[in-house]
């Protein structure tokens, strides 16, 4: 999942790098690789599981316009602050 989405491959890397050390042993490592890949299947199949359930899918697409709406001006907005900023500092 993380090929196709490089945040979560970012994620990952500054979670690691907090607990994970030079002179962690490679078992360690490879625990907490497969328990990060174990967590991150789990967490998007229930979450594919609970967004194509038939009630859940047709509540999704009748809100699906206003969250749109609502999330283009959120991103809109932090745009246009972005872009004062940058201008007065």
């Amino acid at each position: 999942m993380s090929t196709f989405n490089p945040k979560v491959t970012l994620f990952y890397l500054v979670l690691f790098t907090q607990v994970v050390e030079p002179g962690t042993p490679a078992s360690v490592r490879v625990v907490y690789g497969l328990t990060a890949v174990a967590l991150s299947f789990g967490w998007y199949a229930l979450v594919a599981l609970l967004v194509s359930h038939g009630a859940n899918k047709d509540r999704f697409r009748a809100m699906a316009h206003w969250v749109e709406r609502a999330t283009g001006a959120v991103l809109i907005a932090l745009g246009i602050k972005l872009a004062f900023s940058r201008a007065s500092g």
